[in-house]
């Protein structure tokens, strides 16, 4: 099963709500809530990343696809990584 890179909003509910119905069960391992504690936390870096992306997107069209200069540099001074946004990762 490949691991996708993207995952819509609607999914990403989808998603959780499975999480959450695992985490629930009397019968966890330590091992099965450690591994749902990361997959978790990866999937809340997937919505993040997309809504980091999405903003960045907006923004770049306001200003007709060129953030300016001073703008880049606030986000890069606030680590975010301009550069892989804009190639896609």
């Amino acid at each position: 099963m490949a691991i996708p890179t993207t995952i819509d909003e609607k999914e990403i509910r989808r998603l959780g709500d499975i999480l959450e119905r695992i985490a629930t069960r009397p019968d966890l391992s330590t091992e099965e809530s450690e591994a749902l504690e990361t997959t978790m936390i990866a999937l809340m870096s997937m919505v993040v990343s997309n809504s980091l992306k999405s903003a960045y997107h907006k923004m770049s069209s306001a200003h007709n696809g060129a953030i300016p200069d001073n703008v880049r540099k606030d986000l890069v001074d606030h680590g975010i990584d301009v550069d892989a946004i804009e190639s896609g990762l």
